[in-house]
């Protein structure tokens, strides 16, 4: 999720994407939107007051003047009328989704506050309200099914799910459609699923829902050594507190008994996250250096320093490759971009999206948030990345998420790079003048 790519505590990226996709207990909560909040008492007054906050808020710091100044005072005229109008919370808050979500930069969002609340407290690392629903760590896949990254180990859903299946239908309804999740969190009691496996073999569940919270889930990393003594490092997503300790614990774990030939580093599923705690594990692979910049409206420029002192010693010279695709998303992609941009490491797979803008997280009077794309992230090659990504220096086009790890021709492709690199080593990437593959990010 990224909930909170940021130079500031408080500043987040790609929040859209990454609120719906990073764990299924903010998954869920989205999922039903303002209907979480219609049992909420309602006050007309403060509805108003909340809708004039936000749309000054949206008037005088999204990223986009021309689109703040055209498109938002039209929606102003659409919406206030209709603000007015509103009797429940529930259809104030859906009002509020719509006019954020009108904006269509791909990035900014309105929380209710029920959602806000849990948004927060997974950030900060506090305990979040407990959930009920299918507790499971979704992403939704280029081809509209839901990949299963994590289910609880103690969680009832374990025993029917396994994490590499898809879900391809939710109650017969195609888990793309519109709407199609909420049976997720429904009050209902069990939800009847169709499941596919890696080797293409469907199956129907009918999982139980149950009570539970995000710390309930595994950290968001899988490490493992791949034939060849190479390592593999999936990172899930750089949003969860202690994310950057995770990953850490995960390489030296890796690495403690026998040395690693490569890496192989996945973030096909990570779709943002923290921006210090993605600063944090550039760190353990690069010795400080330029990691690029986001850029506000007016020009302004927040600059960002991979840090120094945190290199692993293990992983010194070891060649290293990152995975990338289309569910890459916000700091993953930056991740990724500064990487290959420093000539630390490869890239391969298929061009990212360029959800790249920086959101930064304005509370409400009402407890509700406006997540707003502020700023857009350039690049230390000096391009922009929104809208146009990291162009990988492998190209391989395969629906990685049917595959299981041992068959998926992205990685098998990975593997082939890490085997030239450590054939044929470059010099160290810290002598290295910043330019060199700054050509391939392609923006």
């Amino acid at each position: 999720m990224g909930c909170g790519l940021v130079r500031r505590k408080s500043w987040s990226h790609g929040l859209r994407a990454g609120v719906a996709g990073v764990c299924v207990l903010l998954f869920g909560v989205l999922s039903r939107g303002a209907q979480a909040q219609a049992e909420a008492p309602f006050s007309s007054a403060q509805a108003r007051h909340v809708f004039e906050v936000t749309w000054q808020i949206v008037a005088d710091y999204h990223v986009d003047a021309a689109l703040a100044a055209e498109h938002w005072r039209a929606m102003r005229d659409v919406f206030e009328p209709r603000v007015r109008a509103a009797r429940t919370a529930g259809e104030f808050y859906a009002l509020m989704q719509a006019m954020v979500a009108s904006l269509n930069d791909g990035h900014s969002v309105f929380l209710p506050p029920r959602a806000a609340q849990l948004v927060r407290a997974h950030r900060s690392g506090a305990p979040g309200a407990r959930i009920f629903g299918l507790a499971a760590n979704l992403r939704a896949m280029p081809d509209g099914s839901l990949l299963v990254l994590q289910v609880p180990a103690r969680a009832e859903a374990a025993r029917w799910l396994k994490p590499g299946e898809r879900i391809l239908a939710i109650e017969g309804v195609p888990a793309s459609a519109l709407g199609a999740t909420a049976a997720l969190f429904d009050a209902r009691a069990q939800v009847h699923l169709t499941l596919v496996d890696a080797q293409g073999r469907t199956r129907t569940a009918t999982v139980p829902k149950e009570l539970f919270d995000a710390s309930q889930f595994p950290p968001p990393v899988l490490a493992q050594r791949l034939e060849g003594e190479i390592g593999y490092l999936a990172l899930y997503d750089f949003a969860a507190f202690g994310g950057s300790a995770y990953a850490r614990d995960a390489l030296t774990r890796l690495t403690r008994r026998k040395p690693i030939s490569g890496l192989i580093i996945d973030v096909r599923a990570n779709e943002g996250g923290v921006m210090g705690q993605m600063l944090d594990v550039l760190g353990m692979f690069l010795e400080g250096g330029d990691a690029g910049a986001h850029v506000d409206r007016e020009g302004n420029a927040s600059l960002y320093q991979v840090p120094t002192g945190r290199l692993l010693p293990a992983l010194r010279g070891v060649p290293i490759v990152v995975l990338v695709g289309a569910t890459t998303q916000s700091a993953a992609e930056i991740f990724a971009a500064v990487l290959q941009a420093h000539g630390r490491a490869r890239v391969v797979g298929t061009p990212t999206p360029g959800n790249t803008e920086l959101v930064r997280p304005f509370r409400l009077p009402d407890g509700s948030s406006v997540w707003l794309a502020v700023a857009a992230y350039r690049a230390p090659s000096g391009q922009m990345l929104e809208g146009t990504g990291v162009v990988p220096d492998v190209i391989v086009e395969a629906p990685w998420w049917r595959f299981a790890l041992e068959d998926d021709p992205q990685l098998a492709a990975a593997v082939r790079v890490v085997r030239a690199l450590r054939a044929a080593p470059a010099p160290s990437p810290l002598a290295e003048d910043q330019r060199v593959h700054r050509s391939t990010l392609g923006q």
